[in-house]
């Protein structure tokens, strides 16, 4: 089983050639990694290549095999799958945290460290929570090598392990969905993936921030969730936040509906694809 899009397909290829009997199965979390024309166009071309070596592709949502048999196979196209990613049981959140404040906040899960060799235009959300603190909305995000100004309202806490993150996400009004679509050429990345934060964030039971505009993907996954919070803008977000009575039973659901996004769930999902392909 190969993971995370297009970078493994050159040992799906090997795998293919000196061990042909095995079955291989990419989960394609996020499809494309491209932000732009050229880049997706390579992509396409390489996912092609490896076509007749794919047994299976996972999809996260329906919006990702859509656009794969539309933008890259064709006809010639591998069996795509429809699942959705979850984690386990074993790494719900455990116990509900006391609120970090009673104030307007979020928290941001997503990259930080801009210096990474993996961080891409897309990550770079520096303007945005800038502009999320001048709507009156206090942000708490991990620290990094990449230097953010001081400000009031921005809480810095240490990198921490997935399941540390998890536990502790309930702190927080809500858990903000975001990437930098403003200075990407291509926003199809955003669109059809769901990504790590958002699949953590519902194990820790937490509402969900997300745009009323993009992610097509995420707002799909979250269709049974009953804490999420669209927004238009700041304001409109910083409106929303300070209902507290409301976020108060928003996060009631949530805590409820963590339960239901779970790996397990998806058992019978799994045998009857192992059944397919077998």
């Amino acid at each position: 089983m190969a993971y995370w899009g297009t970078l493994p397909l050159v040992e799906i290829k090997m795998l293919r050639r000196y061990h042909p009997e095995l079955k291989v199965v990419l989960v394609m979390l996020c499809y494309p990694l491209g932000l732009s024309a050229g880049e997706i166009a390579r992509q396409h071309f390489a996912l092609r290549s490896v076509a007749d070596s794919i047994d299976v592709i996972i999809c996260p949502t329906m919006d990702m095999s859509s656009y794969l048999r539309a933008n890259v196979f064709g006809k010639r196209s591998p069996y795509l799958a429809e699942i959705a990613p979850y984690w386990p049981r074993s790494y719900l959140a455990r116990a509900r945290s006391s609120p970090a404040m009673n104030s307007p906040n979020i928290v941001f899960a997503g990259r930080t460290d801009l210096h990474s060799r993996n961080a891409q235009k897309g990550d770079d959300v520096r303007r945005q929570l800038d502009e999320i603190m001048g709507a009156g909305i206090d942000i708490f995000h991990a620290s990094s090598q990449t230097p953010f100004p001081p400000d009031p309202r921005r809480h810095l806490f240490p990198p921490l392990e997935i399941k540390e993150l998890i536990e502790v996400m309930g702190r927080y009004d809500a858990s903000l969905m975001i990437y930098n679509r403003e200075d990407c050429r291509r926003k199809e990345r955003f669109d059809l993936t769901v990504p790590d934060r958002l699949i953590s964030s519902v194990a820790a039971g937490v509402p969900i921030a997300i745009s009323r505009a993009g992610y097509t993907a995420s707002r799909n996954y979250l269709r049974s969730y009953r804490a999420v919070i669209e927004f238009a803008d700041w304001t409109d977000l910083s409106r929303q936040l300070s209902d507290r009575e409301k976020l108060s039973a928003m996060k009631d659901a949530a805590w409820q509906d963590r339960e239901r996004y779970t790996a397990e769930d998806s058992g019978a999902d799994y045998k009857s694809l192992i059944e397919t392909i077998l």
